[in-house]
């Protein structure tokens, strides 16, 4: 698992690096207008695919580890939810055509469906114990082509919202045509019983998950494209310090599925405790940087990003309480508990939309309180329940301490380096050698041993 870990987070730091760099060009490049308006018609695509995903992201690395026919799941599951997609396709355009034009819904259903193919295919390496060729995959390949396409079509198109969704077609469409014309995907027979079989999975998924895509459109009806521009940014940013949290989920998925099925509750929660821990370690510099330069970071993206940083800050916060958590979620849904993954999930819907609708008229940063404070709920009921059921915490008292006193020390020396005064490139430049430092003593002084350990693999490679 071990090995497995360093070349997912090895993948995922590069991807992240990446998606962090592209994002921040991309608006600086559009303008808060454009890019904001991209990522409203995205809002559509994320809501359409997540609809027809059918639990496929929690399904598949369950059902694989039961499974001797993997390819056969595989060429099964990815035609079977191609046909329902394009069967349900005529149903999506009737609701929407009040919405967008038929020319945007166009363009939604071309992404929604290269999504839905690239989550298959990313669930399947996870499912099959390789969550490194995942993180590959969904950060580092798609990042870095995405970059090179947004570019090519930016000097022949110009500087639309256009520009950056027709990168992302074709960005999600390269690799499955790859692995397409590498015959992994050979077209076998239609499964229906996958619709059946993952239908809880299916529900945890809606109520999880469409409340963020939809927060974009809700933004732009009650506000403007410059405020789902600001909005987008943070959604983004906070899914980059989230991508420590993402790949210790996705390899952890088959070991909490495997200690399940065999019973094993000790190693169940050894998984979960070192995946949490280890976690909090990483996310911990880039979430605090980031929310003590939320302005700084709104200034460099130029006009019309400004005066947004209340959004920022309060969406990095939802999602460094997400992560810090730990995998909650990914340990019920592997464990046969999706009934109260059902149950969390309504719940941080049912807040957030009550939220959203109560506030977003009144306050421009409305949205963005709706989201932090639905995280914050579902987040405080799934400690619990592990708890309950497991008699699990994410952290030791002696390791929360531990963590508690390295925020201390990052809080100051990241505040310290931002009134300095330095222009934002600068400013970045100046924090990774402090960060690095964090990092070692986060894990040089952990009050776990296999940390240390950790730390001496990791500098003994660095000397290879």
């Amino acid at each position: 698992m071990l090995k497995v870990t360093f070349k997912s987070f090895g993948w995922t730091v590069l991807g992240g690096v990446v998606s962090f760099a592209f994002q921040l060009a991309a608006a600086r490049v559009l303008g808060a207008s454009e890019y904001g308006k991209a990522n409203y018609y995205l809002g559509y695509a994320m809501i359409l695919s997540l609809f027809t995903y059918f639990g496929v992201q929690l399904y598949l690395p369950k059902v694989l580890q039961q499974s001797s026919t993997r390819q056969v799941v595989l060429s099964q599951t990815f035609w079977t939810l191609t046909l329902v997609y394009f069967m349900l396709l005529p149903i999506e355009f009737i609701i929407l055509r009040e919405f967008i034009e038929a020319k945007q819904f166009f363009i939604v259903a071309l992404i929604s469906y290269s999504m839905l193919s690239i989550e298959i295919l990313s669930s399947y390496y996870i499912g099959i114990g390789r969550a490194d060729q995942s993180a590959l995959l969904r950060r580092t390949i798609i990042g870095l082509l995405n970059v090179i396409l947004f570019v090519i079509m930016w000097f022949l198109l110009g500087a639309t919202y256009n520009v950056y969704l027709f990168a992302l077609i074709a960005t999600n469409f390269i690799p499955i045509l790859y692995i397409g014309i590498m015959k992994e995907l050979q077209f076998r027979s239609f499964n229906f019983n996958i619709i059946v079989s993952s239908f809880q999975f299916y529900i945890v998924q809606i109520v999880y998950g469409v409340y963020i895509p939809f927060s974009r459109i809700l933004q732009g009806q009650y506000g403007t494209f410059e405020t789902v521009g600001v909005l987008s940014v943070g959604i983004i940013l906070g899914n980059v310090t989230n991508i420590f949290g993402d790949s210790f989920a996705k390899v952890a998925m088959p070991e909490f599925a495997k200690a399940w099925k065999y019973q094993d509750l000790g190693h169940l929660k050894k998984v979960f405790m070192d995946s949490t821990r280890l976690n909090a370690y990483l996310v911990l510099p880039l979430a605090i940087f980031s929310i003590l330069n939320s302005k700084n970071i709104l200034n460099f993206l130029g006009k019309g990003f400004e005066g947004g940083e209340n959004i920022l800050m309060l969406l990095l916060f939802s999602q460094f309480i997400n992560s810090f958590v730990g995998p909650n979620g990914t340990l019920l849904n592997m464990t046969n508990n999706q009934r109260y993954e059902m149950f969390n999930g309504a719940a941080k819907l049912a807040c957030a939309l009550i939220l959203g609708f109560w506030l977003a008229p009144h306050f421009y940063w409305g949205i963005a309180v709706s989201i932090v404070a639905a995280e914050i709920l579902v987040n405080v009921i799934k400690v619990l329940q592990l708890y309950v059921i497991f008699k699990i915490w994410p952290y030791t008292v002696k390791t929360f301490s531990f963590i508690c006193v390295l925020a201390v020390i990052q809080v100051l020396g990241f505040s310290f380096l931002s009134h300095l005064g330095l222009s934002f490139v600068n400013l970045i430049m100046a924090s990774i050698p402090f960060g690095v430092l964090v990092y070692y003593v986060s894990f040089r002084f952990s009050p776990i041993m296999q940390d240390r350990e950790i730390l001496k693999i990791i500098i003994a490679k660095l000397k290879v």
